[in-house]
C-alpha cells in the first residue's frame, strides 16, 4: 500500500508544484499590498487566498478523476492494474492519497491564514489569541460536523466517479461515448442517494410534526442535527458501496 501512495505522489507532483506556487504568488501579493498599504493589491490578495480554497478543492477532484480515467485507458494503468496488489489497494491509495493532499493543503492554508489574520489583528492592536478564542465560542460542534460532512461528500463524489467510470469501461470497453455515458451513470447515482437521504428526512420530518417541541428553535435544532447525522450515514453506507463496487470491478471485471 505504501508503494501504492508513493507512486500516486509522484503522479501528483505536477499538481502540488503549481498549488504551491499558486499559493505563493496569492501571499507575495497579500503581503506586498499589506506593507505597501495598497488597497488594491491587499484586496486580490485576499480575494484570491480565499478562492485557493475552493480551487483547490476542485483542482484536486478533477486530477484524481483525470489519472483514474487515463489510467483506464494507457499502458500506465495497464502497469498498475497487473502489479500483485488487489483492486481494494489500488483504489485505497488513491483515496488516501487524495485524503493526504487535502490534509497537508489544509495545514498549509490554515497556517497562512492564521499568520495573515495576525498581522492584520496587531495593525489594528488586536491579539489572534483573543481572536480565536472569541471564535471558539461563538462556533459549535455542529459546524465542525458540517465541514467534516462536506469534505465525507466530496470523497463519496470521487468514489461515485471512480465507480461509474470503472462500471462504463468495464462493460462497454468498445462503445465510443464512453465518457458520457460514464457521466449519465453518474448523475443516476448521485439522483439514487439524493432520493434516498430526501425520502428517510421526508419521514422524519412528518414523524416530528406532531412531536410536543418546547419551540421553533428546538425544532429546528432537532432537524439540523438529524439533517447532519443522516447526511453523515447515508454518505458512509455509499461511500463504502462505490468503494467496493469499484474494487470489484478493478480486481474481477476490468480487462484492459
Amino acid at each position: 500500500m505504501l508503494k501504492l501512495i508513493k507512486y500516486e505522489f509522484i503522479k501528483a507532483k505536477t499538481l502540488l508544484i503549481v498549488s504551491a506556487v499558486a499559493l505563493g504568488v496569492i501571499e507575495v501579493l497579500f503581503l506586498l499590498g499589506f506593507f505597501l498599504e495598497n488597497g488594491t493589491l491587499f484586496g486580490w490578495g485576499v480575494g484570491l487566498f480565499f478562492a485557493m480554497m475552493f480551487f483547490g478543492l476542485v483542482a484536486i477532484l478533477i486530477f484524481a478523476i483525470k489519472i483514474f480515467v487515463s489510467e483506464l485507458k494507457n499502458k500506465s494503468g495497464y502497469m498498475l492494474f497487473m502489479l500483485p496488489k488487489n483492486g481494494y489497494q489500488i483504489v485505497g491509495s488513491k483515496i488516501l492519497t487524495s485524503l493526504i493532499v487535502l490534509i497537508i493543503g489544509f495545514i498549509v492554508y490554515v497556517s497562512l491564514g492564521i499568520f495573515n489574520l495576525n498581522l492584520v489583528l496587531e495593525r489594528g492592536g488586536s491579539d489572534i489569541l483573543y481572536f480565536i478564542e472569541n471564535l471558539i465560542s461563538v462556533l459549535d460542534w455542529s459546524v465542525l460536523l458540517f465541514v467534516f460532512e462536506y469534505i465525507l461528500e466530496w470523497f463519496v463524489m470521487i468514489l461515485t466517479i471512480y465507480f461509474a467510470v470503472t462500471l462504463t469501461y468495464t462493460f462497454l470497453s468498445n462503445v465510443k461515448a464512453k465518457g458520457f455515458i460514464a457521466f449519465l451513470v453518474y448523475m443516476a447515482l448521485n439522483t439514487l442517494l439524493s432520493t434516498a437521504i430526501t425520502a428517510v428526512l421526508s419521514g422524519k420530518l412528518f414523524g416530528m410534526v406532531n412531536m410536543e417541541l418546547a419551540s421553533y428553535s428546538q425544532f429546528m435544532s432537532e432537524i439540523g442535527w438529524y439533517m447532519l447525522g443522516l447526511g453523515f450515514f447515508v454518505n458512509v453506507i455509499f461511500g463504502v458501496l462505490m468503494y467496493v463496487g469499484t474494487s470489484y470491478l478493478v480486481e474481477k471485471k476490468l480487462s484492459l
